[in-house]
């Protein structure tokens, strides 16, 4: 059974919310995917990339952009 949007949607805020822990606050700090204390998906990873939340690089370090910090402060 294919993942609903909302558990999509809450997964990634979540990783949001652990990439933005994990970088006391601080936007465009990248973090291993593998040390974020958070449930993955790559559909969750997907979601905040195409919202521009997160940007990914070398495919497992991920940062949080201006706009993902912006949302997180209000979470």
């Amino acid at each position: 059974m294919p993942t609903m949007p909302r558990k999509i949607e809450s997964r990634a805020l979540h990783l949001i919310r652990g990439l933005y822990d994990a970088a006391e606050g601080r936007p465009t700090q990248c973090r291993s995917l593998d040390d974020l204390d958070v449930p993955q998906s790559v559909e969750a990873v997907r979601y905040a990339t195409a919202r521009g939340w997160i940007l990914v690089e070398s495919g497992n370090s991920v940062c949080l952009t201006d706009a993902g910090w912006r949302l997180t402060e209000l979470l």
